[in-house]
């Protein structure tokens, strides 16, 4: 084997591609990016990386993403006292709209209601 530092039973190419899709998008969750860039980036086909994504980690690219942003959100929401319209743009959401729609559907409260709830439980 020409290398010693990976055991050929437990290396995992595409265990290895999907974190680093994991990592780039963790860490680029609040800027506008399509899938496939990140696929070209990785090098594979955008199919094949959504399909990856999925296995591995039992969810789409896309409700990962609009999970970190929610988590974002609701962190600025409770920890600031950012504008509601600023804290959707920090989080990555690209229209105030979809940001409501989400948010709502996801905790039951609008953004206002969130931080009004969340003061009152300080």
């Amino acid at each position: 084997m020409c290398r010693p530092d990976l055991n050929e039973a437990t290396y995992e190419p595409n265990k290895d591609l999907i974190e680093r899709a994991k990592e780039l998008i963790t860490n680029n969750y609040s800027k506008s990016f399509e899938t496939k860039k990140i696929a070209q980036m990785l090098g594979v086909s955008n199919n094949h990386l959504v399909r990856l994504f999925k296995q591995y980690y039992g969810t789409t690219i896309s409700e990962y993403l609009i999970e970190l942003r929610l988590k974002e959100a609701t962190r600025l929401l409770t920890h600031s006292d950012t504008e509601i319209t600023k804290v959707a743009l920090d989080a990555g959401f690209q229209s105030m709209s979809n940001f409501y729609k989400t948010f709502k559907m996801r905790t039951g409260l609008t953004p206002k209601e969130y931080r009004m709830k969340c003061l009152k439980g300080s």
